[in-house]
């Protein structure tokens, strides 16, 4: 089809649309059709505690203090029967608020309906939508979650509202925890289905970038913890050696110090 120009009222002739206007016409179209088809975030529910009784998907929060700090004791009513009670008897406890006011839950990785659950101690809950959540951990003040899903992402998870919003993209491991300084410690691995090799890494809560923690050398690093002296402890696995039971590879756990110190094998 031909584009062609026309006349105005005063006689003189418009510019005819040039090849560079179209095509800043077509770029512009195409950008919005591509920001439309970015993932909406997922879609999160909250349940008074009365809605959650009714619905029979309480979950009471017991906290029992214990030298210091607390256990925090789940107590579940009959699933019932169907796909709702395979669900409940697969439910996995990921992470405790502190103090125990709020505990997250998932159900089963292979779930595809199945998402994560935030359930307060005051019998209120909230639900994400995402599928296939394989860790989480409450930040040291209870006001966040950061989750992975099934695809090796981490979320940044409101507790209240169950706001979710992509932190990494990753693909991370299942395993995480927050570092003293606020860090999130993550185990980025090579791909979800195979993370045959993997490595610690340390994730900014708020510009959501990475860096790699030195002074492991193990190509597998399973998980890693903050102990009380302001070191890390990080369980990795030797690819290749042997253990003195002779033949089967074995697991070890390193201490890494954040001043820059070597790594020592923990007893």
């Amino acid at each position: 089809m031909s584009v062609r120009s026309r006349h105005n009222v005063g006689g003189r002739r418009r510019p005819p649309l040039t090849i560079r206007t179209l095509l800043a016409v077509l770029l512009s179209i195409g950008g919005a059709g591509l920001a439309s088809a970015q993932p909406p975030a997922p879609v999160a529910v909250v349940l008074a505690a009365d809605a959650a009784a009714r619905a029979g998907l309480s979950i009471p929060i017991d906290v029992h203090p214990l030298m210091g700090d607390a256990v925090v004791q789940l107590r579940l009513a009959p699933a019932g029967a169907g796909s709702e009670a395979v669900r409940r008897t697969a439910l996995r406890v990921l992470a405790a608020a502190p103090g125990g006011s709020a505990v997250a839950t998932a159900d089963r990785v292979d779930d595809p309906v199945g998402g994560l659950t935030i359930a307060h101690a005051d019998g209120s809950q909230v639900r994400t939508a995402l599928p296939g959540v394989a860790g989480a951990a409450f930040a040291p003040d209870g006001s966040w979650l950061a989750a992975v899903d099934g695809q090796g992402r981490v979320w940044r998870v409101d507790p209240k509202g169950g706001f979710a919003s992509r932190l990494a993209e990753g693909p991370f491991g299942g395993a995480l925890a927050f570092a003293r300084d606020g860090a999130l410690l993550v185990i980025k691995v090579a791909s979800v289905e195979a993370p045959y090799t993997s490595h610690l890494v340390r994730i900014d809560p708020d510009g959501g970038h990475f860096t790699t923690v030195a002074g492991i050398d193990e190509p597998l690093v399973l998980s890693a913890q903050p102990l009380s002296d302001g070191s890390l402890a990080a369980a990795v696995h030797p690819l290749g050696a042997a253990s003195l039971s002779g033949g089967s590879r074995r697991a070890a756990v390193r201490s890494l110090s954040t001043s820059g110190g070597p790594p020592r094998m923990l007893p």
